[in-house]
């Protein structure tokens, strides 16, 4: 009988950075076709669904808690503060610092893309692996991404 011999784990850290990329640009793509109709880019979306939850915060905050360039982020929070889907406050005591904070016209764009997200890819994960495993696998991604830091 022939015996397949384990992969070393140079081969199972690439199937597992194959995978997350398969899943991350998919993801992508996905999500950019849902923000085709609002004329929102990714960065933009991140933008407003962290502040929705996080209330304000600066940009530098907002750029750690995302893992995204700032530059990108600064551009993404001026073209929502023209839209007028974000406030920007700059601070007292220094004029350079300013906080972020989500407006109620962002607020309902929000919840209409969270319906639209939700119909679409939260049904279709959940359908096909189950909302445990969805969960389990937010929690693994997390606990990995921990320990990688």
């Amino acid at each position: 009988m022939l015996q397949i011999p384990p992969m070393p784990d140079s081969a199972v850290l690439l199937d597992v950075l194959v995978s997350v990329n398969r899943l991350h640009s998919t993801l992508q793509q996905r999500v950019t076709e849902m923000l085709g109709s609002t004329g929102l880019s990714i960065a933009q979306w991140l933008l407003l669904c962290h502040l929705r939850y996080a209330a304000a915060g600066t940009l530098t905050e907002i750029a750690v808690t995302l893992h995204r360039d700032i530059g990108g982020l600064s551009r993404a929070a001026h073209l929502l503060q023209l839209r007028r889907l974000i406030s920007v406050t700059r601070g007292a005591e220094d004029r350079r610092s300013f906080r972020l904070s989500i407006s109620a016209p962002g607020i309902a764009l929000c919840e209409l893309l969270d319906q639209q997200i939700a119909e679409r890819l939260t049904s279709a994960l959940t359908a096909s692996m189950g909302l445990q495993s969805v969960h389990a696998l937010r929690h693994l991604m997390e606990g990995a991404a921990a320990s990688l830091t």
